[in-house]
């Protein structure tokens, strides 16, 4: 209402029957209107309920790739002055462009982004030769409008093969079922793995050791003896083949307490590896030590030979010692599978990369 409220009729004091109000001025019903009208934010769109009218409900939103800043709703209130007056109940938001954290630094590399760290942006990443990016298959990354990359950051390090930080440990089966010609094939394939890596003190420690019922400890080799590729061969060669049974529970808990000591060579803040290379089902535990093993951050391989007596592994006995099927390798033809192809592809797979801090 616009106007007074209560109007009187007086005496007009001219002596006729004809009064007059005492207030002149009209009064008048009008809407309570809310001003100024809100407007769409730039990159985004606005809808309300009736218009700037009393009790009108204002929703913005912003385009793809733009946030809402501010409140996304206002609603037109009576300011209680009496008169058409409205007032919003927040002042109307803005659209401002989503980011990214900034992923443009690449040590020994370089960053090229389609659109900065802006949503949408593609980044490109691409190293300084001879360093290669690691993941390898993180060459690319996009600003998602949750704000985080669809791939975390990649670093440029050394290829590996051959460089790599690595404590492994071999952990050879040497059971009757083996067989002699058989041992000498899998000590080859074990050469064609260790060789295509930089084994040196500050890169590559390869300790190793074979079992059967029990662990030869008279052949053992240490991580900290191999100081070179041909100090490795030196002593991988004096491993003989002989034994009968298949403990391979007891051989990896030996790998555990023995081998990745610290007083053996197995160094702090270095990624430990270890890799079993068997024939045949263990006659004892291999979970237990195997996921305590994971437990301290090794990485658990395993290359299951299927023997020629026509008896399986199993899959399961397979996965309880690698812990992940993509780190289950199985030679399905047999000792004759051990090829330079597969151990080259095992040295890819346990090859680490450390991306420096």
């Amino acid at each position: 209402m616009v106007g007074p409220a209560v109007k009187l009729c007086e005496d007009d004091g001219n002596g006729d029957n004809l009064g007059a109000w005492n207030i002149t001025d009209d009064t008048t019903c009008q809407p309570i209107v809310c001003l100024p009208r809100h407007t769409a934010p730039a990159n985004g769109a606005m809808t309300c309920s009736n218009d700037n009218l009393l009790n009108s409900v204002c929703t913005f939103s912003c385009s793809d790739g733009y946030a809402v800043v501010g409140s996304p709703t206002s609603t037109c209130n009576d300011d209680g002055n009496g008169d058409a007056s409205g007032v919003w109940s927040t002042q109307a938001p803005t659209c401002e462009r989503i980011k990214c954290n900034d992923v443009s630094t690449l040590r020994n590399g370089v960053v090229t982004c389609t659109d900065g760290h802006y949503v949408h942006s593609v980044c490109t990443y691409k190293c300084t030769s001879p360093m290669v990016l690691y993941p390898e298959n993180h060459n690319t990354t996009t600003c998602l409008s949750d704000t985080t990359w669809s791939l975390p950051p990649p670093c440029c390090t050394k290829a590996c093969p051959p460089n790599a930080v690595v404590d492994l440990v071999i952990v050879l089966d040497s059971s009757s079922s083996v067989k002699g010609a058989n041992w000498g094939t899998m000590k080859t394939f074990v050469k064609n793995i260790v060789g295509t890596l930089n084994v040196s003190p500050t890169g590559v420690r390869v300790g190793a050791f074979k079992y059967s019922e029990n662990v030869d400890t008279s052949s053992q080799m240490f991580l900290n003896q191999t100081t070179n590729l041909r100090n490795f061969y030196r002593s991988f060669n004096q491993i003989k083949y002989k034994g009968q049974g298949t403990k391979t529970g007891k051989a990896l808990r030996h790998a555990k307490d023995v081998i990745l000591a610290a007083g053996a060579g197995n160094r702090p803040g270095v990624t430990d590896v270890l890799l079993t290379i068997t024939d045949g089902r263990a006659q004892d535990d291999v979970l237990t030590v195997s996921n305590e093993l994971r437990a301290m951050g090794v990485k658990t391989f395993v290359v299951g030979v299927i023997p020629g007596n026509g008896l399986p592994i199993g899959d399961q006995h397979l996965l309880d010692i690698a812990g992940s099927q993509d780190r289950v390798f199985k030679a399905t033809g047999g000792f004759s599978d051990l090829t330079d192809a597969f151990a080259s592809k095992l040295s890819q797979a346990i090859c680490s990369h450390q991306c420096p801090a």
